[in-house]
């Protein structure tokens, strides 16, 4: 039987890279992922900005941190840089000329870097103090070439005010270091589709840390996952739960969805699913109506069992502090 579970993700593999037209390319790189506010997270961020030598373009919802604006002024006295904000922070950026906004319907949620064209730095995590320093959130850097290109085409969109109008993604699977990952951007390429299609990939158990969870599609998928025999359990943010959320539903299901506490008085702010061990999804997305269609937003699907194991950590350390 344990051999069968090794061999699950590489099947899964092999679905995935069979069912597409894309020529899937190895390039060398790197992965890591870094947990808030356990981790020095404000330290870490910055450092990537200062890392940078000739571009730096950022697509950040909010941005309130006294360090890293001052990374990103001091950035921007000798070399280029470019930010887009969502409109409700205006006040933030301080007159800056090398931010712009999205005062259209719907938000700028991304929470991503693309330094050098070479390193994308995403996750969950806004670089403000109640992100580093209160929230339960993860930042998550990658070098690769061919993913921060993605992002980089992203963002010029984004910069040309195009929100909520560009194209979906030419190439979206990944070899970095032998780690295959998912890349994708709502609503340009349907991200609600690309959770369910992972969580009914599932065999063996899902685990989620949500903040906003509304996603009727999304909830159903992990039913019918708990169904089939798979174990279905998450974490829930106490501010998010009201009449649109899946929490009851999920309850009602049998589905354990426990409200996470914070010790620091902050909230959860993840947008996390971990499938079969082995396999994560995280970045700006909530699973919500708006997170899929009415926002800027991009998720990350990650192939690697040592990266899903610190995320299970995480989420145990968290669900071991709510219960």
């Amino acid at each position: 039987m344990r051999n069968l579970f090794i061999l699950i993700p590489l099947v899964f593999l092999l679905f995935v890279l069979t069912s597409c037209s894309q020529q899937i390319e190895s390039e060398s790189g790197s992965l890591s992922v870094h947990f808030c506010p356990q981790e020095k997270c404000e330290q870490i961020f910055t450092e990537q900005l200062a890392a940078a030598n000739h571009s730096l373009d950022c697509a950040l919802y909010e941005i309130d941190d006294v360090q890293v604006w001052k990374q990103l002024d001091l950035a921007s006295n000798r070399i280029t840089v470019r930010v887009v904000m969502d409109g409700d922070y205006k006040n933030d950026a301080q007159n800056r000329t090398y931010v712009r906004f999205d005062n259209s319907k719907g938000l700028m949620h991304n929470k991503f870097c693309v330094i050098d064209g070479q390193t994308v730095t995403s996750g969950s995590m806004n670089p403000t103090v109640s992100d580093i320093f209160k929230n339960f959130n993860n930042l998550v850097i990658i070098d690769s070439l061919g993913i921060a290109k993605n992002y980089e085409t992203e963002f010029e969109e984004l910069w040309k005010g195009q929100f909520r109008a560009g194209n979906p993604n030419e190439k979206s699977l990944f070899l970095v270091n032998n780690t295959f990952v998912e890349q994708y951007f709502c609503p340009d390429d349907n991200c609600e589709k690309h959770v369910i299609d992972t969580i009914n990939s599932a065999n063996t158990s899902v685990r989620f840390m949500t903040f906003s969870f509304t996603s009727f599609p999304i909830a159903t998928a992990l039913i019918a996952a708990k169904n089939r025999g798979v174990s279905v359990e998450g974490l829930y943010e106490k501010r998010q739960v009201n009449a649109y959320s899946v929490f009851s539903k999920l309850q009602n299901q049998g589905i354990s969805a426990i409200i996470a506490k914070n010790p620091n008085d902050g909230q959860l702010h993840h947008k996390v699913f971990i499938i079969d061990n082995d396999t994560v999804i995280t970045g700006s997305y909530n699973p919500t109506g708006n997170g899929d269609k009415g926002n800027d937003e991009n998720i990350i699907i990650i192939h690697d069992e040592e990266i899903a194991q610190q995320f299970l950590d995480n989420y145990n350390q968290i669900k071991n502090g709510s219960t």
